[in-house]
């Protein structure tokens, strides 16, 4: 059943509380006066569709990209649980590695809550000294050198997205992931 919204109706509501739009709902239809009445008024005219595409522009809008430091801080700790999960990994066949990998968790934690410095010279990437073959990660050691590439792969991504100091004391941390991989497949 269609409604029809007169003008009488229109000056009622806009006496009590005046509007600068008015939405027309998807039954219900202005008379001519009507139409004029808020036209004479400067009330925008919209369909209840239009509100709720402009509803949802505007939801859209309100929703921010994450900022630069707060992806930082994502990858940072996703690399510290790798980190973690490698030791846990590391404890059940070398325990020495394990506790080297914990100590590195915490100085990546330090690395993360570490103030931002600027101006410091970039950090030197470290060559890897090894590179994983399908022998490798089906050893009995394959688990915690997939883990070592993860945290790997986050470091390289964290030392180009964080400032200069805090990239060096990252490659540092890369360096010793490294000589863990080597101990893990008998190249050092």
């Amino acid at each position: 059943m269609m409604l029809f919204i007169t003008e009488s109706e229109l000056t009622d509501r806009y006496r009590k509380t005046p509007f600068a739009t008015y939405t027309v709902a998807a039954e219900t239809k202005l008379t001519p006066a009507a139409r004029q009445y808020l036209l004479d008024h400067q009330v925008e005219i919209t369909t209840s569709e239009q509100a709720a595409e402009q509803a949802a522009e505007k939801t859209v809008a309100s929703i921010e990209a994450p900022t630069a430091t707060a992806v930082c801080e994502f990858y940072f700790d996703e690399m510290i649980l790798v980190i973690l999960d490698a030791g846990r990994i590391a404890a059940k066949q070398n325990l020495a590695i394990s506790v080297e990998l914990f100590q590195l968790a915490e100085a990546a934690e330090k690395i993360k809550e570490a103030p931002a410095a600027d101006g410091l010279p970039e950090a030197v990437q470290a060559k890897p000294l090894c590179h994983l073959t399908s022998v490798c990660v089906t050893s009995k050691s394959g688990e915690l050198l997939l883990a070592l590439k993860r945290i790997q792969n986050y470091l390289r991504l964290l030392k180009r997205e964080t400032d200069p100091a805090k990239a060096a004391n990252l490659e540092l941390i890369d360096q010793q992931i490294m000589k863990l991989e080597n101990k893990l497949i008998g190249a050092d």
